[in-house]
């Protein structure tokens, strides 16, 4: 119970700081920027350093597997924003608190927030599944608590993307829970994620010709501003 806790309390300390970015810095916010790397890579670490028993029972067996798959999928990553930015667009949208431009920076930053969470939600899900009874009920309870945790992300955020995530968590949690304890696999939950975020560029995103932005568009010369790192 101390590891689903504590596992739990370092979610809540890693998202809530960069809320609490966003609340100090205000108009001046960035997601992309030093701080926020340096948020998601601190917590990365003691993660690491506090669960590193419990990640190495999981990743004992397969983590050269892991390791090919993970940085197979950081590439990919990298060559569907180079394929979005190919034709010299600035490919935006406001996902959460401010408008973020997609780039290589915002995919450098993003995924050390996505491997993050799904290290905790990991570590959250085996302490879970040793503690209950059925996989019934400790799927239950982890899509319950991955719910709350997930509070700090959607503060702030637009009503539209608030709706999205509070009905995908729910498919998501199930799907998480599963590649984790009966796959026994962890790259599938970054490959989803990464499919989710592409989605979401690709349908939901705003694409502004340099054209527009030599003469002015301020929500370009915004979302060019939010990739200074």
């Amino acid at each position: 119970m101390e590891t689903l806790i504590l596992a739990s309390l370092l979610y809540l300390g890693a998202f809530s700081l960069d809320y609490l970015h966003f609340l100090w810095k205000k108009e001046d916010y960035r997601y992309v920027s030093r701080e926020t790397y340096l948020i998601f890579m601190s917590f990365g670490i003691a993660t690491l350093l506090l669960f590193h028993v419990e990640l190495g029972n999981f990743f004992q067996y397969a983590w050269k597997e892991e390791l090919a798959f993970i940085l197979f999928g950081y590439l990919a990553l990298l060559g569907c924003c180079w394929g979005l930015l190919r034709d010299g667009e600035s490919i935006c949208a406001t996902m959460r608190r401010v408008e973020h431009c997609i780039s290589y920076r915002y995919v450098f930053v993003k995924s050390k927030e996505i491997l993050l969470q799904q290290l905790l939600y990991l570590v959250i899900a085996m302490e879970l599944y040793r503690a209950l009874d059925t996989r019934f009920y400790a799927t239950l309870a982890f899509i319950a608590i991955i719910s709350l945790l997930q509070i700090p992300q959607l503060l702030h955020v637009e009503r539209f993307w608030l709706r999205v995530f509070v009905f995908l968590t729910p498919f998501l949690g199930v799907i998480y829970f599963n590649s984790f304890m009966e796959i026994g696999h962890f790259w599938p939950v970054l490959y989803l994620n990464v499919l989710v975020f592409m989605f979401i560029w690709v349908v939901f995103s705003d694409r502004y010709t340099k054209r527009n932005k030599s003469i002015g568009d301020k929500r370009v010369d915004k979302g060019i501003k939010d990739n200074v790192f």
